[in-house]
């Protein structure tokens, strides 16, 4: 009794000093909220009306990384940004492009960037919109996006350009915001207005499959800007390889054993699949997470064993079914039981089973153990297993 009223006495003073002194050097320190700045390399523009004016986002990490999702509001009437990416992380960049469609009624209009994450930040862009000039004025637009392309090969779409007032003018076809893996090229790279020129995306045979946004420009007396969404594809059918991280494993009688599912999409698109397994331990089963996923995703299984499944190797055949069916082996081997040795003043349940003097005993009455109470003296407690 002294002694339980002494460790309660040491935990009160623990409690104290963790309160009023000194943190003890095991503390756990949490680590510092996620944290990051926003700044724009250019913070004000003008534009005309069917004009564009450009800046860039740029993030700092002070604590952690995430990932920022970038909009814009207090956008005007006639006007709308663009940003590649839309979707970036914290140390990151955005091209932004803020165009002003013809309908533009000229102004000045702060324009609030908003990035998404934890917590959220924003940076105010000021446009101006002036008058267009109607006799040096030309128009631009790209034929039929989004363009989808094959990663691995290149995809085209024609830019059509037309002189709206004045005389043609030569203006410089560019993109910016080309994510890694893609290059983007333009053939010719000036065009005289009235003309046409072609934008040619060629994504990687590396590249990750996904949409990407990127800004395309011309440039001559005044600038003009069409926003990109380029698709990334694989041409190939759609098809995934199915491998176990580990493919053979021990339980006792009784226990169970696990592995993980590693799928992996190998060509086309990433598609839905369903996993299954069949050949089960006798007496045992096959439990599955996730049973429904995606053909990039871990799975994870476990195969149990009763305690009457035959010693034995066994081979769980485990089957991804998609747009096609991809099948791997697992080899469970299951081996005796290590029985424990009974012992006094021991909670044992119904159904247990220990060893007392080299016989198996199974409990048949849940009991503590006491002295006297031996497998072989209480019979209607014990039965020999």
């Amino acid at each position: 009794m002294k002694r339980s009223m002494s460790m309660a006495a040491l935990l009160v003073a623990i409690a104290v000093l963790g309160t009023t002194g000194a943190a003890p050097s095991h503390a756990l320190m949490l680590p510092p909220p996620p944290e990051y700045s926003l700044a724009l390399t250019e913070d004000s523009g003008t534009t005309d009306q069917g004009g564009v004016a450009s800046t860039r986002l740029n993030s700092t990490v002070i604590n952690g990384g995430q990932t920022l999702v970038l909009s814009a509001t207090g956008v005007p009437d006639g006007v709308s940004v663009a940003f590649a990416p839309e979707l970036t992380y914290t140390g990151g960049g955005s091209d932004i492009a803020v165009i002003a469609s013809p309908s533009a009624r000229p102004g000045t209009y702060p324009i609030t960037i908003v990035s998404t994450a934890t917590p959220i930040h924003t940076v105010t862009y000021t446009l101006t919109v002036t008058p267009a000039d109607p006799a040096n004025d030309f128009s631009f637009s790209l034929g039929a996006p989004p363009l989808t392309v094959d990663r691995g090969s290149s995809g085209t779409l024609n830019v059509d350009t037309a002189t709206i007032g004045g005389d043609p003018q030569e203006v410089a076809l560019s993109a910016v915001g080309v994510p890694s893996g893609m290059s983007v090229g333009f053939e010719p790279a000036t065009v005289t207005t009235g003309g046409r020129g072609v934008i040619r995306v060629s994504p990687s045979d590396q590249m990750a499959f996904g949409t990407y946004p990127i800004l395309v420009y011309a440039k001559g007396t005044l600038n003009r800007a069409v926003p990109l969404r380029v698709v990334v594809r694989d041409g190939r059918p759609d098809d995934f390889s199915v491998r176990l991280l580990m493919p053979r494993g021990t339980a006792e009688a009784g226990s169970s054993v696990g592995t993980t599912v590693m799928i992996s999409t190998m060509a086309g698109r990433r598609q839905n699949v369903t996993v299954s397994s069949s050949g089960a331990p006798p007496g045992g089963s096959v439990s599955i997470w996730p049973t429904s996923t995606n053909s990039d995703a871990y799975v994870t299984v476990r195969i149990g064993t009763a305690r009457t499944t035959p010693l034995g190797t066994y081979p769980v055949t485990l089957t991804v079914t998609g747009s096609v069916v991809r099948s791997q082996t697992f080899e469970v081997t299951v081996k005796p039981r290590t029985i424990p040795a009974y012992q006094y003043y021991t909670w044992y349940n119904s159904g247990d089973v220990i060893m007392y003097e080299g016989v198996a005993y199974r409990c048949v009455i849940a009991h503590t153990s006491m002295p006297g109470w031996e497998p072989p003296n209480v019979p209607s407690v014990w039965s020999r297993a």
